[in-house]
């Protein structure tokens, strides 16, 4: 048995003619800043072309996407910090032996964690905030489900479309 949808003829074909009217029909472009970023250019890339396939490269989240590459770009260079900064503690442990004062040690490597953890609450917040801009551009795996129609269109052939306008 086929359920009706609640929405009449007219107001299916408002939001039809609503959701086109979201896209501007220009091409995604990459901002100067993204593009003179070799880590963020290769990112827009990968991500244009994924967005590409989905049918969502359009210009209109011009923003959203080369933020989303700098965030990326942002975030792979403080991982290479806090990794520099990891060993830089391995090796004042490593170099404990040669202190003569022992509060000169353990105020370097206070020092040196302070550091560690200050880079790793900038890559976290630089990551929730990509984190948003993935689930408001439906880049998710949830957010991506939710475009999915519900109900396959149904297959009626051209006379009955044109009788029966459906």
């Amino acid at each position: 048995m086929e359920k009706k949808s609640h929405r009449t003829k007219k107001e299916l074909a408002l939001r039809e003619k609503s959701e086109k009217n979201l896209v501007t029909g220009s091409r995604l472009k990459e901002s100067p800043s993204v593009k003179a970023d070799p880590i963020a250019h290769k990112e827009f890339m990968r991500v244009r072309k994924l967005l590409k396939v989905m049918e969502k490269d359009d210009d209109l989240y011009h923003n959203q996407i080369n933020t989303y590459c700098l965030l990326h770009a942002e975030i792979q260079k403080l991982s290479e910090e806090a990794e520099t900064q990891r060993r830089d503690i391995e090796e004042l442990r490593e170099a404990k032996e040669n202190f003569d004062d022992e509060k000169e040690y353990w105020d370097l490597l206070a020092k040196a964690k302070k550091r560690l953890d200050n880079i790793d609450l900038k890559i976290d917040r630089k990551r929730t905030h990509r984190e948003k801009i993935d689930r408001e551009n439906g880049l998710t795996i949830t957010a991506a489900l939710r475009t999915v129609p519900k109900k396959p269109e149904k297959n009626t052939s051209e006379l009955k479309r044109a009788l029966y306008g459906s």
